[in-house]
């Protein structure tokens, strides 16, 4: 009897040892997606954002994740690219990122199989940008030394004014006048008497001081102003006001030409618009010999702004048209710029003669949908470049991450397979999930997915029978294993009441045999 009791024991220690193990399930990644900025500006493409904590892999695919669109990583559709977090990582693990190594000060805690939009920002000490170029026109004037600013164009960015020491000569260059010397920005300005002036034509003189401009072959545009006073009283003998004219001295003609002036006898002044320089005198000019008139030199006007058809097609041809017209007395050429939202797209250069004018055209084409402002010298107009609008496409779906909850069970425990259904067309639509084991459709079901999103469809089994089990999900596949439960053997109560029968059969034959003898 002490015998079976050590059997009994031993066997139920064996069962109790054999129990099943079951192997770990892994845990799903934590992934992320969201705008990135450095120093406040979106962060630019080929940027890198990484995850980091304890037990997160790294320099693996997902993590790092470079930036493909401006000022995000990642995107929220099922197939975007995602900052993936996976590893050995415990549950509310804290996650720091970074962006180009430098962390963020953001962190999150890890949450396996979800999705998360998480905005990041990094700031990083950048290096102060070289400062734009200045350029100044050094200006002597009367004696008065000073500088001004102008444009690498030629601009002038402020006012220039000067007047003559014995302040019978005032100069004015307005701001916004263009003043080049050989088609470059003017760097010097000079003003000056000039006490040994050319002798004026026969039978005219020069009243007060003669003035001395350069650097000789200096233009500008618009003219300059220039503004002589002159004392009635000390007229000579027999000149009257009106005989009075500002005239510059032509160095290649040798002789002296009067401009297009303006005499206020009230006001004792004469004024006159100058575009370049050279030496400059009141003359009196007798009655009887005309002043020779200067040409005014070529001036451009551009008007009459169209802009047809002002709605098109992406790629579709606008026509862009001025009207040019040269107020002046010469011919001359005037360079047409064309510019859209403020860059400059294109430019044409035509010569008008004197009184005439000319329609400049342009054509452009622009790809991108959008309204577009023209501008040509000051003037304005717009053109809409209307999308296209394409048919959205047909729902189209994709099935991934296929997981199997519990890779080893017991017959009867319950069995989860998941999958990740995602919708990339353009419409929304709906899509049956077919879960077969062993090649046997064993459940389906239909989900419906907007367009760019997606879904998890999970399915629970059972199974009664020990054995390997192979799952699959269009064209997906995992398995899971039931195994079986070892049973000790039972006690075999028929060879036990044998063997005492046997025993009591033994000990009455030898009872009687010694019984027997006894007789």
């Amino acid at each position: 009897m002490r015998k079976a009791t050590i059997f009994i024991v031993v066997a139920l220690l064996l069962t109790l040892c054999s129990a099943p193990v079951y192997a770990s399930t892994p845990l799903l990644p934590h992934a992320f997606y969201g705008n990135v900025t450095i120093n406040g500006s979106p962060a630019r493409t080929g940027t890198t954002v990484e995850a980091r904590g304890e037990g997160v892999l790294t320099g693996i695919a997902g993590n790092p994740i470079t930036v493909t669109e401006t000022g995000k990583y990642g995107g929220p559709g099922g197939l975007d690219p995602k900052l993936v977090v996976q590893g050995d990582i415990a549950d509310e693990a804290t996650i720091t990122f970074y962006v180009n190594g430098k962390s963020t000060g953001e962190t999150y805690p890890f949450d396996s199989g979800e999705v998360t939009e998480l905005p990041l920002s990094v700031t990083t000490a950048a290096p102060p940008g070289p400062a734009p170029p200045r350029y100044y026109i050094d200006t002597n004037l009367f004696g008065i030394e000073a500088s001004y600013r102008i444009s690498d164009e030629g601009e002038l960015q402020e006012t220039i004014e000067a007047t003559s020491e014995d302040g019978m000569l005032t100069m004015t260059i307005e701001t916004g006048t263009i003043a080049l010397l050989e088609d470059k920005r003017l760097s010097t300005l000079t003003a000056a008497i000039d006490p040994s002036p050319p002798e004026p034509p026969a039978d005219c003189c020069i009243i007060g001081l003669a003035f001395d401009f350069g650097p000789e072959g200096a233009t500008f545009d618009p003219g300059i102003t220039f503004e002589y006073t002159y004392n009635p009283e000390a007229l000579p003998e027999g000149v009257a006001e009106e005989d009075l004219v500002i005239a510059f001295y032509d160095a290649e003609a040798g002789e002296w030409v009067t401009c297009d002036c303006t005499c206020d006898p009230e006001a004792n002044c004469i004024t006159a618009c100058v575009c370049h320089f050279t030496t400059f005198a009141i003359i009196a000019v007798p009655a009887e010999l005309p002043p020779v008139v200067v040409s005014v030199p070529a001036a451009f006007a551009v008007s009459s702004l169209g802009v047809s058809p002002s709605e098109v097609a992406p790629s579709e041809e606008v026509t862009i048209s001025v009207l040019v017209a040269n107020t002046g007395g010469e011919s001359g050429s005037y360079t047409v710029v064309l510019k859209i939202d403020g860059v400059k797209e294109v430019e044409e250069t035509v010569t008008v003669a004197a009184g005439s004018s000319q329609t400049v055209s342009f054509s452009v084409t622009k790809e991108e949908a959008g309204s577009y402002t023209v501008t040509v010298d000051g003037l304005s107009d717009s053109f809409t470049v209307v999308p296209v609008v394409v048919p959205p496409e047909p729902a189209a779906f994709s099935v991934s991450y296929l997981s199997v909850s519990r890779l080893e069970v017991e017959p009867g425990e319950t069995v989860t397979i998941t999958v990740f259904v995602a919708n990339t067309g353009g419409e929304s639509g709906s899509y049956t999930v077919v879960l077969k084991i062993d090649g046997v459709k064993e459940a389906e079901e239909t989900v419906t997915v907007a367009a760019g999103e997606s879904q998890d469809v999970s399915f629970s089994v059972t199974r009664e029978e020990a054995g390997r089990y192979t799952v699959a999900v269009d064209g997906l596949s995992g398995s899971f294993t039931v195994v079986a439960l070892v049973k000790p053997p039972g006690i075999n109560w028929a060879m036990i009441g044998g063997i005492i029968a046997g025993v009591i059969v033994v000990g009455l034959l030898i009872f009687f045999v010694l019984r027997r003898r006894e007789y």
